[in-house]
């Protein structure tokens, strides 16, 4: 559709910016993977003119000379002139560090986060089986649960990206809302891009050369969405096509996060939270015993197990919004709540009740801004290294320091006892979720079931 504007180059997928160089490119795609080097082919062979032979002849010859991604970026747009190049690679979202590239390479980018529901998703990579091509590392995954895990983290990975990125560039498109309603999506899409909208981009399977929906090849077909093809015409059914099956179960955190994007669950799984009434005290684990065994030898004097974290936080901030998140956090995970005393001479572990959360503030907004980034990173630093005390609930702290009227850091520590690198990225998550609650006056996160 963005190929049917006359302003617009959307070839198909470049596969260039995970790489440093075209060789590097070129060495990473070869045998079964060699047709991922098609897409900047194409693009060539619709640019220049030319055929497929010739433009294999340029790509060569660029990767010869040693010639870097971004300059080739900079080379298809000098030859696009008042065209805007459109790079539309998905795989970019499997890695949060190459899409913060993007940042890093182009001036002013314009991202569009185009948005399936999960169960959408799953059910086209499933029957188009994508796990043979899209995705090309060793893996012990079922289909459908590669399927689930790419939709999760691809988007995880877009908004912690995005987060970072001023609102007036970056434009989401839901995959229902462009079937149901083409022409107001579209035009939505064209005044984010400082377009003048196109009729022509209705028509995405007209004039199919020009808009490279075909392959490098008569008889080929092109880089990209396998199942274009099957159609003819944009079928609003496509969108809502997977809720003829049996709806297979997603995962709770894949379910969260379409929840946060305004999806609703068809039928709620309604499970009574598992409970141990009334007990409070439990044995540790193995891993805990170690790492208790190492406090007790460091005398409660190390700082070798905090798991530490500080986040800028850019724009308005409703603080209220943020200590209620945390104290819903901690309520609801017990294993925040967690102290640690001796009884008959063995280690165990304990629960304490929900209290209010104390969140430390300091502001340094009076300071001039070099001061004020020695003493943040200052504070950091001095945050993550102070010792927790086992036998002391929380073993979680927070600071906020502000450093502005729309500029803050908050530093999160917490001992390793009660947490672990996946539990941050449950951490993360759930913040962000109750924090967009909470400054709306709603809650979105449902009981665990567990």
């Amino acid at each position: 559709m963005l190929a049917g504007h006359p302003r617009l180059f959307a070839p198909p997928e470049l596969e260039l910016l995970s790489f440093n160089t075209l060789a590097e490119r070129r060495a990473a795609f070869t045998g079964k993977d060699s047709f991922w080097l098609e897409g900047t082919v194409r693009a060539i062979m619709e640019i220049r003119d030319c055929d497929a032979d010739e433009a294999q002849h340029i790509m060569h010859s660029m990767e010869e000379r040693g010639l870097t991604t971004k300059a080739f970026y900079r080379q298809l747009q000098a030859w696009l002139g008042e065209r805007i190049l459109v790079d539309k690679t998905p795989s970019y979202a499997l890695d949060q560090k190459v899409l913060e590239r993007a940042e890093v390479d182009f001036e002013n980018a314009l991202y569009i986060h185009l948005l399936r529901h999960p169960a959408g998703m799953v059910r086209s990579f499933e029957e188009a089986k994508l796990d043979q091509i899209f995705f090309r590392y060793e893996h012990a995954f079922s289909r459908r649960e590669l399927a689930e895990a790419i939709w999760t983290l691809s988007n995880q990975n877009i908004i912690d990206f995005l987060e970072s990125v001023p609102r007036e560039r970056q434009h989401r498109v839901k995959f229902e809302d462009l079937l149901r309603g083409p022409q107001p999506v579209m035009e939505s899409l064209c005044r984010f891009l400082g377009l003048s909208f196109h009729a022509e981009m209705l028509q995405p399977y007209k004039d199919k050369e020009r808009r490279m929906t075909d392959g490098i090849h008569a008889e080929s077909r092109m880089l990209g969405d396998v199942k274009f093809h099957s159609y003819d015409r944009i079928d609003v059914r496509a969108g809502d096509r997977w809720k003829d099956d049996a709806q297979k179960p997603l995962g709770e955190i894949t379910w969260e996060l379409a929840e946060a994007f305004g999806y609703e669950r068809e039928q709620r799984l309604r499970i009574a939270p598992l409970t141990r009434s009334g007990a409070t005290e439990f044995p540790l684990s193995f891993a805990q015993e170690r790492l208790w065994f190492l406090d007790q030898m460091e005398q409660g004097h190390s700082a070798t197990y905090n798991i530490g974290t500080a986040v800028r936080l850019h724009g308005p901030l409703h603080v209220a919004a943020l200590r209620q998140s945390l104290n819903e956090i901690m309520r609801r995970h017990s294993s925040l709540r967690t102290s640690f005393k001796m009884v008959d001479g063995q280690p165990v572990q304990v629960i304490s009740p929900p209290q209010p959360f104390d969140l430390h503030f300091i502001d340094l907004s009076g300071f001039t801004n070099t001061r004020k980034e020695e003493e943040a990173r200052k504070l950091a630093t001095e945050e993550a290294q102070l010792p927790f005390d086992l036998t002391r609930a929380p073993l979680l702290r927070a600071t906020l320091i502000r450093l502005g009227e729309v500029e803050h850091i908050l530093l999160v520590t917490m001992h390793h006892i009660v947490s672990d690198g996946w539990s941050m990225g449950v951490l993360v998550h759930e913040f962000a979720t109750l924090y967009t609650s909470f400054s709306a006056d709603r809650l979105s996160l449902n009981e665990l079931p567990i």
